[in-house]
């Protein structure tokens, strides 16, 4: 797919801006003090849970701390405030309602149950394409206050400071780039080593992250430095791009963005203001993690098929119509709506590289014949929206699941509630579906939230999908929920599909024909899809 449609990644975090989480009601709590290493922490009693906000879990990373790996926090005097969120990664204004955000922005919270106990511990990593996005859009309310889970959410450096690569930042191995799975790593090993006060369980750590921290979980499941940091890992939508760049191809983008800059060394690239790194970070520059010897060593999709991962039990899945979301993007937001006379235009512009050949674009134009999706404007739509989804969500992570069902414990579902609340605040004029990133409002609300949205259907499925979740959290199997619900198999044996009114067994051969992957394996060795 090009920039401007990798820029849509990005823009799905907004999505759960739309979910506004009620004012919180501070209660007295004994539990709202804890002692981490650093010093005394004075958190805030609410009603659904005890929280923590605004935790420093690594030193500001200015000056010549920029593009350079996380260093540990200084110990603090006194009792730190920790009852207000900080201020998200800087980012480009105007995308999203966090705002510009800023370089001061390695902070992470904690939220648990409102009684003693030790309880297993879900730290998790928001999307947004490694440009945008925080964790002030995720509420665990449900997952804390129903489920006796502590939950972490996390931020990380960003864009152009958490991904630039180039040669005059590398290290003595020749490396530079990925601090933004740097600092996801420092959040990890501050939880190792703090995370018991809270009443968090450090041998009982789930790594969660949907989108681009589906992406980061794959990474941390690949790179030696998150050894031993977590013990299961849940993977939302992640499989979208398992060819992990080589150091040369992010360093041709560093030198681009170094460039836009006028920086030609280190110290230039340091200098640089707040202001000038949000002006060169344009909305069409795609980040992602590359390899690096010590964080990211191989490619994710060949790492994993390998077996060369850590061996933690897995819960991958994707949902029912991904890519209706990104077309809808498009529509409502760049104001380009697919018109069936440019369907091969609009084909080759759903993928990245240029070497996709006539040839290829007539193979896929006949496995997804515009008849099959309906008539005009809005058949195209829907057309696009399948052939995306199959392509860079589903058929991507079916084949992850093979490399992992062979070495550990794998769940697999897809999420396919069409009835979803739309969480775009127009309406796009055709069906979202269940498009990407709907399913995060059925794990991060309260109950109450979620009921004013959703069908009781929907709803019941919310209830049952935080269930699950953080059954796999406690022991590594979703099956060991706390109310009935359908049996979830192992990847061996088939998958989940979360659908109302019920739940369903899901049989792996026939996701892979429903979303055509044999053609898109097939397409693998003919065209860089």
């Amino acid at each position: 797919m090009t920039r401007v449609v990798f820029t849509l990644f990005a823009l799905s975090s907004l999505l759960m801006g739309c979910l506004r989480r009620p004012p919180a009601m501070a209660v007295p709590d004994a539990l709202g003090v804890v002692t981490t290493e650093q010093g005394v922490i004075q958190g805030r009693g609410e009603v659904p849970y005890v929280a923590f906000r605004g935790i420093p879990f690594a030193a500001p990373p200015l000056g010549e701390r920029r593009f350079a790996p996380p260093e540990p926090v200084a110990p603090h005097e006194g009792v730190l405030d920790a009852q207000q969120l900080r201020s998200p990664c800087l980012q480009r204004p105007g995308i999203i309602a966090d705002g510009r955000g800023q370089e001061d922005c390695l902070y992470l919270n904690v939220f648990r149950p409102r009684r003693k106990g030790t309880f297993p511990v879900m730290v998790w990593i928001h999307g947004g394409g490694f440009v945008i996005g925080s964790p002030k859009r995720y509420d665990p309310a449900a997952l804390v206050a129903e489920h006796d889970v502590v939950v972490v959410t996390t931020s990380y450096r960003l864009g152009i400071l958490g991904f630039l690569a180039h040669p005059e930042l590398a290290d003595a191995n020749g490396d530079s780039g990925n601090y933004g799975l740097m600092d996801q790593q420092a959040a990890l090993r501050w939880v190792q080593r703090n995370i018991a006060g809270f009443g968090g369980d450090p041998s009982n750590v789930t790594l969660f992250g949907e989108s681009a921290g589906g992406l980061s979980v794959l990474s941390h499941l690949v790179s030696p430095g998150s050894e031993g940091l977590f013990h299961r890992a849940i993977v939302q939508s992640g499989a979208y791009s398992l060819q992990t760049p080589t150091r040369e191809e992010a360093e041709a983008m560093g030198a681009e963005l170094a460039a836009a800059l006028d920086c030609a060394d280190a110290a230039c690239l340091r200098s640089r203001s707040e202001r000038q790194i949000r002006r060169a970070q344009r909305g069409d520059r795609f980040f992602r993690p590359t390899l690096h010897s010590s964080v990211l060593p191989r490619s994710l999709g060949d790492a994993v098929a390998d077996g060369a991962f850590h061996r933690v039990p897995v819960l991958i899945g994707t949902t029912l119509d991904e890519w209706r979301l990104f077309v809808a993007l498009r529509r409502g937001l760049l104001g380009r709506r697919p018109h069936p006379r440019h369907v091969r235009a609009e084909i080759e512009d759903t993928f990245p590289r240029e070497e996709l050949g006539p040839d290829v674009v007539d193979t896929i134009a006949s496995a997804y014949p515009l008849a099959d999706y309906g008539e005009g404007k809005d058949g195209l739509s829907y057309t696009l929206g399948a052939l995306g989804t199959d392509a860079i969500f589903t058929c991507p992570s079916l084949r992850l699941v093979a490399g992992f069902a062979a070495h550990t414990d794998t769940y697999v579902y897809e999420f396919a509630d069409r009835d979803s609340p739309s969480l775009l605040p127009i309406s796009m004029g055709f069906e979202l579906g269940a498009a990407h990133a709907f399913e995060l409002q059925y794990l991060f609300a309260s109950r109450a939230e979620r009921a004013k949205r959703m069908t009781p259907e929907s709803l019941a499925l919310a209830d049952a999908m935080t269930d699950y979740w953080a059954a796999f959290a406690r022991s590594g199997d979703p099956n060991t929920t706390r109310g009935e619900l359908p049996a979830w198999p192992l990847a061996g044996a088939g998958g989940l599909s979360l659908d109302t009114p019920s739940s369903r067994p899901l049989q792996l051969e026939d996701l892979a024909t429903a979303h055509r992957c044999q053609l898109w394996e097939t397409l693998e060795d003919r065209a860089r899809l």
